[in-house]
């Protein structure tokens, strides 16, 4: 498309009209009777006219080289435009698509919407209807305290009472949560009470065993004595805690100590209180006065 106004055509239109004209003196000019002289001019001016062509279509050659490595370089130029113009055409149409796809989904949830539209435009025709309903019970219920306003005047004392009943109830409230926690504490002292009546019941059964078998060991010893005993009460050697005694003992002083020697009986046991040893050894005093008759013992 460039090389229609190129200058090598108008070279070569302008070659001047006399080359053509040589060539045929040339021609004519080989027959015997032509002039050497005329003829080497003839040719050389031929060869001046050729170089002088050439050098032209050398430049023209040169030239069009240079105009197809810009006409390459320029469609290298509008192929890669076009690929830039092919991607952002194909960009676009891929955003329509997806634009489409989304107004497709968007209309398909208005659809949706208008169904609910229309089911909310229900539910408010029924809400007014209600509205209206409830706003007549309203105007009914403020006639009505409208016209129980006097009676309520004659009445200034039920607040004053209301409150008095509400102190009245945290008082109760307070009490009733007072009671709450002394019952649980009287129940946590009630386990201890149980407890200490399960091993007190203990005890008891376990110093009746004893007792009974003291009973038997008694009954043997009055049984085998041939001698009558020393001063003491049922025949029992108290006369070995004369050096341990400095003042009158009782009869009770005396049988708790014997009943040390009889039944093995000590007056102090570890981990037990001494309110339920005095107790333990009490029991065994009143059991053996039950049985025999005891004397004072004197030295």
């Amino acid at each position: 498309m460039a090389g229609r106004n190129h200058p090598y055509s108008r070279t070569l239109n302008s070659r001047p009209s006399n080359i053509v004209d040589t060539h045929r003196l040339i021609h004519s000019h080989r027959q015997p009777q032509a002039n050497p002289a005329a003829v080497i001019e003839a040719q050389q001016r031929e060869i001046q006219i050729l170089l002088r062509d050439n050098q032209r279509l050398a430049a023209n050659h040169v030239v069009l080289n240079q105009e197809l490595a810009a006409a390459d370089q320029e469609l290298r130029h509008l192929s890669s435009t076009a690929a830039k113009v092919k991607a952002d055409c194909d960009a676009r149409v891929r955003e329509v698509y997806e634009s489409s796809l989304k107004t497709e989904a968007e209309l398909r949830s208005l659809d949706a919407m208008s169904v609910e539209l229309v089911q909310v435009k229900s539910d408010i025709e029924n809400m007014t209807v209600e509205t209206k309903e409830l706003t007549a019970k309203l105007r009914e219920i403020n006639e009505a305290l409208a016209s129980s306003a006097p009676q309520l005047e004659g009445f200034p004392g039920i607040e004053e009472e209301l409150q008095t009943m509400r102190q009245e109830i945290k008082r109760g409230r307070a009490a009733i949560e007072y009671e709450k926690k002394m019952h649980a504490s009287n129940l946590e002292q009630s386990e201890v009470l149980d407890k200490n009546v399960v091993s007190m019941a203990r005890e008891i059964e376990k110093l009746r065993a004893e007792l009974a078998d003291a009973e038997k060991r008694a009954k043997a010893a009055a049984s085998a004595a041939a001698v009558p005993a020393p001063p003491g009460i049922c025949g029992l050697r108290c006369g070995v805690f004369k050096p341990l005694l400095s003042f009158q003992l009782t009869d009770y002083d005396y049988l708790c100590v014997c009943s040390y020697e009889v039944l093995q009986i000590p007056f102090k046991v570890p981990g037990i209180p001494l309110y339920f040893q005095w107790l333990r050894l009490h029991m065994v005093a009143t059991i053996m006065l039950s049985i025999t008759p005891c004397s004072r013992f004197v030295y």
